[in-house]
């Protein structure tokens, strides 16, 4: 099902979950115990963040594993979920740094980059946000940059609960996984109803395979253009504006969002439909200001500045 053998030492996200469960369950018998460091985030939502914390806990000193934990500052009025996920990479990219680890492996599934495909793709993403989440992926965070492996993205959820009483392994079920209170857990419960009629998970995940790979040689290329952006101070970029709206428009898109990425690195890039909203401005005016996310857009006929917008 899986055949890994660990060189050097790795964090390992484990929740308590089944996901989770499994992949740590096959790394110990695969005889990576000495390679691994076990972390387990409470996010401080409910009650159930302590008993998994204790499960995981008890798992570990039953296999005499390193492990780590901390808790987040709980559920807050807005965005909870992306805010939660940011506070739990930033302290991911902090243990890899404090203990010279060379990075988190996570154990999103297939299913779970399924559901991430059909969320994004009712957002109007774009072909990045469309390749859903690739198994290796570098991120900058207020640590550092953190390296991320998600060895079982070829395995469906159902592959691993299978595993689980294969080996008679225990784990814990989230009460949030029944609720049908987010978008993904709605997704979730519609995916048997998305194979009845002919779209199984496995052909939407052979499509987003198809997508990153596109992705891959289209970010490949893009770097033929990128020396064509300017970084005249530490905080300013410029653009040739009659250059940038002769490319094909991912490039422009995806030029767009590299001068997020080096202006503001810790920073989510804005959604396809805002940077086209942006392209469109910049073609209909011939000077004009605008923010978009934490940057500055000004441009003339000839030339478009970016700065952060601090």
């Amino acid at each position: 099902m899986l055949s890994i053998t660990l060189q050097t030492p790795w964090l390992i996200a484990v929740s308590g979950g089944g996901d989770s469960i499994a992949l740590l369950h096959m790394l110990l018998q695969q005889g990576n115990k000495n390679h691994l460091t076990v972390a387990c985030f409470n996010h401080n939502w409910s009650t159930w963040g302590t008993q998994a914390t204790h499960f995981v806990q008890t798992f570990c000193q039953q296999h005499n594993l390193p492990f780590v934990t901390a808790t987040g500052q709980g559920r807050g009025a807005h965005n909870a979920e992306e805010l939660a996920r940011t506070e739990r990479l930033n302290w991911f990219a902090e243990i890899c740094q404090t203990h010279k680890l060379k990075g988190v492996i996570l154990a999103h599934t297939q299913t779970d980059n399924v559901e991430t495909f059909l969320m994004r793709a009712g957002k109007g993403s774009g072909l990045q946000g469309l390749s859903a989440m690739a198994e290796h992926t570098h991120l900058s965070t207020t640590h550092g940059p953190l390296h991320i492996w998600r060895p079982l993205l070829h395995l469906s959820r159902q592959h691993l609960r299978d595993y689980l009483a294969e080996h008679n392994q225990p784990y814990l079920e989230d009460p949030s996984n029944t609720e049908a209170t987010s978008q993904r857990a709605k997704i979730r419960q519609l995916l048997p109803q998305l194979e009845k009629v002919g779209i199984p998970a496995h052909a939407v995940a052979a499509s987003i395979a198809s997508l990153q790979r596109a992705n891959a040689a289209l970010h490949n290329t893009l770097q033929t253009l990128i020396p064509n952006i300017q970084k005249t101070t530490p905080t300013t970029l410029q653009i040739p504006l009659p250059w940038l709206l002769s490319q094909p428009t991912e490039y422009q898109l995806l030029l767009l969002a590299h001068c997020q990425q080096q202006l503001a690195p810790q920073t989510q890039i804005p959604r396809t439909t805002k940077r086209q909203q942006l392209l469109t401005r910049l073609a209909e005016n011939p000077k004009g200001k605008s923010t978009l996310g934490p940057l500055q857009f000004t441009w003339n006929s000839t030339r478009l500045t970016v700065s952060h917008n601090s």
